[in-house]
């Protein structure tokens, strides 16, 4: 793995965390959480990385049924 995307990863998970630390005792947070979590969520870089990482990882299994 390059060095460069390593260290982005890094920092979006230590910026996440940040944030994270910051809104985990927010109400208003809490209840958006429990409305639409995947939204909600979706605010957060490792979260879109890994949504879209899933998202590729199932496009691959379709084609592979496909095949």
């Amino acid at each position: 793995m390059p060095l460069k995307k390593l260290a982005k990863i890094v920092g979006d998970a230590q910026r996440d965390a940040a944030i994270a630390r910051r809104t985990s005792n927010d109400p208003d947070f809490q209840q958006k959480v429990q409305k639409d979590r995947r939204g909600t969520l979706s605010r957060y870089a490792t979260v879109k990385a890994a949504l879209s990482d899933r998202e590729r990882i199932e496009k691959a299994k379709a084609a592979k049924k496909k095949a």
